[in-house]
């Protein structure tokens, strides 16, 4: 059966001329191989401040846009972190991920490079008006097996982490519109999931399909040679919560669901 408004492709960002994120990033471009999806990579933004990641993202920032920022709850008035270098380039480079699929004009699956793809997911529809948070973050790649292809769609209030989602080219156009109006004032994990402060509902497939394969971070490389603290989410990027919780993950995990 053709299903239509499904993923085209997976996006995947990716770091230039930083080793360890090329390294993790063709290990997710073979997920997807071997999943039989295609990919293209997205170029990061990378190693500028607050404002010039805001101009590669084709959005605006200036000390007025951070003072009215103060009335949008969780934005970066309110999260200083996410004004940090790593944050604020990894925020600008979702931005122009989201205007490659308004270019692209279907369905679209984001991918960090830390992502990694364990079934094909093309065989249901992603919803206009929806994020799909594609899957948790695990330390151990061979923790979670799903044990099928997607089966159903479930809506959760939050979940962590943008290393794996999938919009559709209006959903992304929201999104741009959202950022567009305000300026670039939030970080894009409180944008998405984690605050949910672009008010778009939150589905997870279940069961998920892919997963953030943690391992260290490239948020503290400044340069190949001069690590530096550059974001937040160093030393975290293991975390989930407590919704993202799904029948098919817990059976995923080992813990075979009754009936």
């Amino acid at each position: 059966m053709m299903i239509e408004n499904n993923v085209d492709r997976g996006l995947i960002i990716r770091r230039q001329e930083n080793l360890r994120s090329e390294e993790y990033a063709k290990m997710c471009a073979d997920s997807l191989d071997t999943c039989n999806m295609k990919f293209e990579y997205i170029d990061a933004v990378q190693n500028v401040s607050y404002e010039q990641a805001a101009n590669e993202a084709g959005l605006e920032y200036n000390p007025e846009i951070h003072e009215k920022s103060k009335d949008l709850k969780d934005s970066i008035y309110h999260h200083k972190e996410c004004m940090e270098m790593g944050n604020s380039c990894c925020t600008a480079s979702h931005v122009k991920a989201w205007r490659r699929i308004v270019e692209i004009d279907k369905p679209c699956a984001i991918l960090e490079h830390d992502a990694i793809v364990l079934k094909n997911f093309r065989n249901f529809e992603i919803p206009d008006d929806y994020l799909v948070h594609l899957g948790p973050r695990m330390r151990d790649l061979k923790r979670y097996v799903p044990k099928s292809r997607v089966r159903a769609m479930i809506g959760i209030p939050q979940a962590i982490g943008t290393h794996a989602y999938a919009v559709t080219p209006k959903t992304a156009q929201k999104l741009i519109d959202g950022m567009e109006e305000h300026g670039m004032v939030y970080g894009v994990d409180h944008y998405l999931f984690l605050s949910n402060a672009s008010g778009i509902p939150i589905a997870a497939p279940d069961p998920y399909p892919a997963i953030c394969w943690s391992r260290e971070s490239t948020m503290a490389d400044t340069t190949e040679n001069n690590p530096g603290f550059r974001g937040v989410w160093q030393g975290q990027n293991d975390q989930n919560v407590p919704a993202q919780i799904t029948p098919g993950l817990v059976e995923g995990l080992g813990c075979p669901m009754h009936g």
